[in-house]
């Protein structure tokens, strides 16, 4: 067993001003999970959280399942545990989703049911990695365009149709920061990459607009 100190964000809505971070030290397993330390945490003091969520990390968004030692390796045997969105905090790690949801919905017309609780879970990470909202809380989300990347994919007759969903001059495609970073992987940049791509050769952008692309393409963090 190795030892591991962890500072773990508290709030609740309910009865805070401001969030606070309390302090553990703990014994972990080479197998054990960061949801192990949570439920270790649970333990010594009762907090809100659910089994396998996504949770931020240091400066990677990740879900709970992840090796402990896997972020050991990435950060050293400090670790600080936030919510994926600390602005969307509601108690501890939990959040209120509804801008996630909001925002799905403009696909809603494209995919079922099944689809929408499917993709509620494989693209919350990267909306909510997204350095985007830092700047423009509206930003149409970068889950919206890992879908609509799929659906032109699945069907390339619906290319303009989808697109024209996706270019506001306020809130659109164009504000789209990297996630490679901080998902530690490339696969959603690079298909939200050539969503741009294609965004592009639509609509031609010029001037300011060209410029403003250019800018927020070139952010990461």
């Amino acid at each position: 067993m190795k030892s591991i100190n962890i500072e773990l964000f508290r709030f609740n809505t309910q009865t805070d001003y401001l969030p606070y971070y309390q302090k553990f030290t703990l014994q972990y397993g080479e197998a054990e999970s960061i949801n192990d330390l949570l439920h270790k945490v649970h333990e010594i003091e009762a907090f809100a959280f659910d089994d396998n969520m996504n949770v931020k990390v240091n400066r990677s968004y990740v879900n709970s399942s992840v090796l402990v030692s896997d972020m050991v390796a990435k950060y050293g045997s400090e670790l600080r545990i936030d919510p994926i969105s600390e602005f969307r905090a509601t108690q501890d790690l939990k959040i209120d989703r509804s801008d996630f949801l909001d925002k799905l919905s403009l696909l809603d017309k494209y995919i079922n049911a099944e689809q929408n609780i499917a993709y509620r879970k494989s693209t919350e990470l990267a909306y909510y990695a997204s350095n985007t909202l830092n700047y423009n809380r509206n930003y149409i989300g970068d889950h919206v365009l890992l879908i609509a990347a799929d659906l032109i994919e699945q069907d390339f007759t619906l290319k303009n149709e989808i697109l024209d969903l996706l270019i506001s001059k306020v809130n659109g495609i164009w504000y789209h920061t990297s996630l490679e970073n901080r998902l530690g992987r490339s696969n959603e940049e690079q298909k939200i990459q050539r969503l741009i791509y294609l965004a592009k050769e639509y609509v031609k952008p010029k001037g300011k607009l060209a410029k403003k692309i250019a800018s927020f393409l070139d952010r990461s963090d």
